[in-house]
């Protein structure tokens, strides 16, 4: 077997990748401006394009190389971001979005200093015993159907399924929730609404 081979990702396994790698160049190229069937038609021409192998490896298996594998959470919210661009979704709350932003900032607060060393505690081996975790995460549920966020309850949900269904290749439950760029997005997100305008408008008035 040579070393290319042992890099090549069977074709049951590629759902997320390509669904990634689709979605992500979706968001990213200008594609609002386009009439809604080339939207559809670049969204699908994309997903073939993360096919394509080069050397043996799809190209969503090299952007995966960079980037990793997102959580399931992150999945969703690309695939959902594209719906909206789509206009197939509205774009949801501003409150319902504080509040997930809220959720997955303290998610990265709570996972990535201990991976850091700036804690003794690792929360991450939490994640492969997690049955703590799912009873806070249901918890975390429920409140967020109570306070009428379906689309926290649809990310949270769809992550713990996923987890429980072994659909992902990670075995540790933080995987599912959060990655290093979703959390680190919603920290710059909640800044940018918060502090940074405020140091603006002081910087401006002196």
């Amino acid at each position: 077997m040579t070393g290319i081979d042992t890099l090549v990702v069977p074709w049951s396994t590629l759902w997320q990748p390509t669904l990634t790698f689709a979605t992500l160049c979706f968001l990213m190229l200008p594609s609002q401006r386009l009439a809604r069937r080339w939207q559809f038609a670049l969204l699908f021409e994309l997903g073939a394009l993360s096919l394509i192998p080069i050397n043996g490896i799809a190209l969503a298996i090299y952007l995966r190389s960079v980037i990793d594998d997102l959580a399931i959470t992150t999945v969703l919210v690309l695939s959902l971001a594209t719906l909206v661009r789509l206009k197939l979704l509205a774009v949801p709350p501003r409150l319902q979005q504080t509040e997930l932003l809220c959720i997955f900032a303290a998610l990265a607060l709570i996972l990535y200093p201990a991976s850091l060393g700036l804690t003794y505690f690792d929360p991450y081996r939490l994640g492969y015993a997690p049955r703590p975790m799912l009873v806070l995460m249901g918890l975390l549920t429920v409140v967020l159907l109570w306070r009428r966020n379906l689309l926290g309850v649809l990310l949270f949900s769809v992550a713990t399924l996923t987890f429980t269904l072994d659909l992902k290749q990670s075995e540790n439950y933080w995987d599912y929730l959060i990655d290093p760029g979703l959390g680190t997005w919603a920290i710059i997100v909640l800044l940018m609404r918060s502090g940074l305008p405020v140091i603006a408008a002081r910087y401006r008035k002196a």
